[in-house]
């Protein structure tokens, strides 16, 4: 071959090899651009993170989570309550307090009497209590002891040091199989003679007791009566029974009591079956209740008629309250649905009937305007609780509880001797 020809040939080549290497130049360059047009990589997308350590910190709103462990001692999440990077934790024979960072237990106080070993098994039916008591920050909590006389313990919640303990038997001297603390009434960070907790126990039947923290017992008491969740106005929501079978069966009548005085404010119709998932007393939130197919207004019982909660819907499965303007709803048929806290209503819903093709995600826990809930296995999000806006697929947890600082998962949900998940937020 000429020298000429091969000297075209080779400027061909390295013509062809330059613009088939500027094209790939070019592609891996728009790339970049397509992935960093929102300030990184596409959630989707995210390479692997480093691990956070050390103290936890706050983030607001908490989107995103990182895994810690688990909580000792707590085997339902009725059982904690969050308090900054902290967790209080009934267990069925004492109160403590963990560092959820280090995982370590800060303090673990039991009440004076023993609790014998047949109460173990029991879970608990409410979390500990955190409230400012005459500008001193406590964390109560109600113990059984079978025989034994019940009692209140209340412990200052940054030292762990007993400020109260408030023991009383029964009426007729018997003691209780279970107490519940349901409430403490009265203004936040008032002194304590204008502090009243609110306990309901098992003695055979339910009674619920009024106690005033600075007493050395209650106040008063009102049989027959299961209290079960704090309202509007120191008013205290529960069921009476109806029937022989006292409060563990059977027909029964939500009513509220004064928190403060125990009186009886309102009783609603009975209704049958109360026990059942379709006639359980539960909370909407501070302003309306749920009793069986039934919406109640929580000042004055009286029945409400509310688009969306009508005895023909779908059954509710759970209701969460953000703490704030907003109650969740998880339905039977993938439903979830946002309502006003405060009128009941719908704001929006996600599934159901409207949607037979969408199927909603598993609402888990809500707060401060936001919704957590899982969409198949290891899909995490964050909804917005206004709008219903997905902020987050990848949370990497669904906390049923959370903070600025932590939230705890189920990882079982709904079921007892499960351990507690503990995440850390993190940005």
């Amino acid at each position: 071959m000429r020298k000429g020809v091969r000297a075209g040939l080779v400027g061909v080549v390295l013509v062809l090899g330059g613009l088939a290497l500027g094209v790939l130049m070019a592609v891996v360059l728009g790339l970049a651009g397509v992935g960093g047009a929102g300030g990184g990589a596409p959630r989707s997308e995210r390479p692997p993170e480093a691990r956070v350590t050390g103290p936890f910190t706050a983030h607001r709103p908490p989107l995103r989570f990182q895994p810690e462990g688990v909580l000792p001692g707590a085997l339902v999440a009725r059982a904690a309550v969050l308090d900054g990077a902290r967790a209080h934790v009934i267990g069925p024979e004492r109160l403590t307090t963990v560092d959820l960072a280090s995982g370590a237990v800060l303090w673990s106080v039991a009440p004076l009497a023993p609790v014998p070993d047949y109460l173990w098994d029991a879970p608990p039916e409410g979390p500990p209590v955190v409230t400012a008591v005459a500008g001193r920050r406590l964390v109560l909590a109600a113990f059984a002891t079978g025989a034994g006389a019940s009692e209140l313990l209340a412990l200052d919640a940054d030292r762990g040091t007993v400020v109260h303990r408030i023991r009383w038997d029964g009426p007729e001297g018997s003691g209780a199989i279970r107490c519940t603390l349901v409430a403490v009434a009265g203004p936040e960070g008032a002194p304590a003679r204008a502090r009243t907790a609110v306990v309901s126990c098992v003695e055979g039947e339910y009674r619920t007791y009024g106690i005033p923290l600075s007493g050395r017992g209650p106040s008063w008491w009102v049989d027959g009566f299961q209290a079960g969740h704090a309202l509007v106005g120191d008013r205290i929501a529960g069921d009476f029974a109806l029937d022989d079978s006292g409060s563990f069966g059977g027909p029964a009548r939500a009513a509220a009591l004064d928190a403060r005085t125990g009186r009886v404010l309102w009783r609603a119709a009975a209704r049958p079956e109360h026990r059942s998932s379709e006639g359980a007393l539960r909370p909407f939130s501070p302003f309306l209740l749920l009793a069986g197919p039934d919406v109640l207004d929580a000042r004055t019982g009286r029945k409400r008629d509310l688009p969306g909660l009508r005895a023909e819907h779908p059954l509710i499965l759970d209701c969460r309250h953000d703490g704030g303007d907003l109650t969740a709803c998880a339905f039977l048929g993938s439903e979830l649905a946002v309502h006003d806290a405060r009128s009941g209503r719908r704001l929006w819903q996600w599934g159901g009937r409207t949607a037979r093709d969408t199927f909603a995600p598993t609402l888990r826990g809500a707060r401060d305007g936001l919704l957590y809930a899982t969409e198949g296995p290891g899909t995490h999000l964050v909804l917005d609780g206004r709008t219903g806006a997905v902020l987050e697929r990848r949370a990497g947890a669904a906390p049923v509880l959370v903070n600025a600082f932590a939230g705890l998962e189920e990882m079982a949900p709904g079921a007892y001797g499960t351990p507690l998940a503990v995440f850390r937020t993190r940005r």
